[in-house]
């Protein structure tokens, strides 16, 4: 798959998400991965950051299985942005009372990763979209989660957890 391949997809992915976030007041995190002609979404859900490491073992040995050719990774997540001076903030977003709240998709093939998304504010159920976020650059695996998938580690962390 080429960038361009997976930037026409995760925006196609963005149109489906926007729409579900409007329609229920959330999203559920998903992993839509696709190999050849199969696309399958596999939703997930965790509430420790510890469980992040497990997502992806378990996802690295799936797409090896599969000989995956993308991930695309969706889900709701919290933004910190520069203050007046410019500086970020020294919290992590989730301690930022000044935070947004955004929907990410993040793509990644073996050659790299990129992510796509928008900012939403939230009054109980209702949801307003804001503005897309701009497109990030196309990198080669910077992010820990995706570097996991391709790059063997993944799976040798998938094998030593689960002896398989």
């Amino acid at each position: 798959m080429t960038q361009d391949e997976l930037l026409t997809l995760m925006n196609a992915v963005a149109i489906d998400a926007k729409a579900s976030l409007m329609f229920n007041g959330h999203l559920k995190s998903t992993f839509i991965v696709k190999a050849g002609d199969r696309c399958e979404m596999l939703p997930y859900e965790f509430n420790n950051e510890d469980k992040k490491e497990d997502v992806a073992a378990a996802l690295a040995l799936y797409t090896d299985m599969i000989q995956a050719e993308c991930v695309i990774h969706v889900s709701e997540a919290w933004m910190s942005t520069a203050q007046p001076d410019g500086k970020l903030p020294s919290v992590n977003p989730t301690d930022d009372p000044n935070r947004r709240e955004i929907l990410v998709i993040a793509g990644a093939i073996p050659s790299g990763e990129t992510l796509i998304g928008c900012a939403f504010t939230r009054n109980g159920k209702e949801i307003t979209l804001g503005d897309d976020l701009p497109e990030a650059d196309f990198v080669p695996r910077q992010s820990r989660f995706f570097w996991l998938l391709w790059s063997g580690k993944g799976i040798e962390l998938s094998r030593q957890r689960w002896q398989c």
